[in-house]
């Protein structure tokens, strides 16, 4: 028999399992406390696998999260079914500067910041702060023909098996997007591609990214 979660409208959600050879059900622990958050202390121990359980009754107004078992909140669940994670790793920097001349193969100054979860963004790199899939997008304005692209860990990177890909080649505006696979650690910069060199408008460049999953 499937695990059940089984609450009312207020007060506690308590998670239950049925009782082996009988259809009696017994109370593992409570999974939800009146605040509607999930606390980590309350999910310890060995439960049998959740196959097609569901959660329901939930209180109708507020907001339903999942907490570290900290002061952080990761999932937020609103009464319209809209998930947000406010902790997801993401940011958006920008250039400050007009006509500026680069080196060969060299990454662009672009200091200005929307927003930064997380911190991960400083010196013109990002930093992933843990594995996972990464969306990135850039774009720069360019007065001649040049090639730009992304570079991991200090190296342009153009995926194996492809000699174009994640490379941008632009004369006056261009922009393009890269899923990455990310490890701890693992660092991203915006700039030329070795061997290109020129100026570029710095307020026309943007570099943004954000952990996918």
């Amino acid at each position: 028999m499937p695990l059940k979660i089984k609450g009312a409208t207020s007060g506690s959600v308590t998670l239950k399992a049925p009782d082996t050879g009988s259809d009696t059900e017994k109370d593992v622990g409570t999974l939800l406390d009146s605040s509607s958050s999930i606390n980590a202390a309350n999910l310890t121990g060995t439960l049998p696998a959740i196959s097609g359980a569901a959660l329901t009754n939930l209180p109708d107004s507020g907001s339903p999260s999942i907490d570290d078992n900290g002061s952080a909140t990761a999932i937020t669940i609103d009464s319209s079914g809209r998930v947000t994670m406010s902790s997801q790793p993401a940011f958006s920097a920008f250039g400050t500067g007009g006509n500026t001349a680069f080196a060969s193969g060299a990454v662009f100054s672009l200091p200005g910041e929307s927003f930064d979860i997380g911190n991960n963004y400083s010196s013109n790199r990002f930093t992933a702060p843990v594995s996972g899939i990464y969306l990135f997008h850039y774009g720069i304005y360019s007065y001649s023909q040049r090639e730009f692209c992304l570079k991991k860990n200090g190296s342009d990177f153009v995926p194996t098996g492809s000699n174009t890909v994640g490379l941008v080649m632009a004369q006056y505006s261009n922009a393009s997007s890269l899923l990455m696979n990310l490890s701890t650690n693992d660092y991203i910069e915006f700039g030329f591609r070795s061997g290109d060199t020129g100026n570029v408008y710095l307020s026309h460049g943007h570099f943004q990214g954000r952990l996918v999953g």
